[in-house]
């Protein structure tokens, strides 16, 4: 049995040079009320003085302090060996929890939901800003009334065991290493539940449009990479520009409320924004494709050589590691 100051619900916060938003983020962490009690984990691979101010300020969060820079993955798996919640979340170094977001939170997963999301409010006011929200919250609006859903979330929480059970985060990617893992528990049967008392206020670097572009080129990038690993091809993004922006504009008009005004301003940045994620899903595919047959050249050339060598049994054996190979590049069982 559990102590009774166990904590129930772990927040990591993963870090890489946020210095400037550090502070903000683990005040609005710490001072949080709850009806029972969690614990506050910081995984740090950055190089500034995030950790220093977290350390001098916030003496009850436990550090985690990696040498060398990695990416989301990798950050959000350290501190899963080290956490002891039953549940756990992951706010970003750029997001700020409103009050009673974590009991809102917790009372959710107690409901037996293994993933639980909230609302999203833009804390970035530029233009770009606004528009880059509507690309990648436009589902967490903060009108959405709370309910279960009916796919699986962007961003949520996670009862950590059936987490862990399920595989640790991909840690070889700049972004999307949320989306595997929230499919993968999807597919497995879990669901998921959307809190509306849940409120973080996230501040996006997209504050012009050059960033703006940049940064969902990227995402593009780590969604196409996703679906080359399921084995699909570009034609999975036939219409992509079109859909995405009808489901945004359906998200808006459903839930977008005040906001619909300010949508209707950023209109042209978000055509932009979708764009440069068309741009980079394609680039991505077109690299997995190179990948691929650049592999499989170079085991037809070991299958060919194999076999000049007069060896069936390493000729047998080179052409079943090609197979196997292949199908684990096209993302299919060996």
């Amino acid at each position: 049995m559990k102590p009774a100051d166990a904590p129930f619900l772990t927040v990591i916060v993963i870090s890489q040079n946020n210095e400037a938003t550090i502070a903000r983020t683990v005040s609005s962490i710490a001072t949080q009320s709850s009806p029972r009690p969690f614990e506050i984990i910081l995984v740090d691979s950055g190089s500034d003085k995030t950790v220093d101010i977290v350390r001098a300020n916030f003496p009850e969060v436990a550090i985690l302090h990696l040498p060398k820079p990695v990416f989301p993955g990798k950050a959000r798996n350290e501190g899963l060996k080290i956490a002891n919640g039953d549940v756990v979340s992951f706010p970003g170094s750029h997001v700020e929890l409103s009050p009673g977001s974590l009991a809102a939170r917790m009372a959710a997963h107690e409901k037996g939901y293994a993933m639980v999301t909230g609302a999203i409010i833009n804390g970035t006011d530029t233009r770009a800003g606004w528009a880059s929200y509507f690309m990648d919250h436009a589902a967490s609006l903060p009108e959405r009334p709370s309910g279960p859903l009916d796919s699986p979330p962007n961003s949520c929480s996670y009862d950590r065991r059936v987490l862990m059970r399920s595989g640790f985060f991909p840690e070889d990617r700049r972004a999307g290493e949320d989306t595997v893992v929230n499919q993968r528990l999807w597919d497995a049967g879990h669901r998921a539940y959307r809190d509306n008392g849940i409120k973080l206020v996230h501040v996006t670097r997209c504050r012009t449009p050059g960033r703006l572009a940049y940064h969902h080129f990227i995402r593009g990038r780590a969604w196409g990479r996703i679906l080359a690993e399921r084995g699909r091809d570009a034609g999975e993004l036939s219409g992509y520009f079109n859909r995405r922006l009808t489901l945004i504009e359906d998200c808006v008009g459903r839930w977008g409320g005040l906001l619909a005004d300010c949508y209707s301003q950023v209109k042209p940045l978000i055509r932009l924004g979708v764009a440069s994620a068309w741009i980079g899903a394609h680039s991505a595919l077109a690299t997995h494709r190179q990948t691929l047959g650049n592999r499989q050249a170079d085991r037809a050339a070991d299958i060919r050589e194999a076999s000049a060598g007069g060896s069936p049994s390493t000729s047998e054996e080179v052409a079943k590691n090609y197979h196997a190979s292949e199908k684990r590049a096209t993302g299919e069982a060996p």
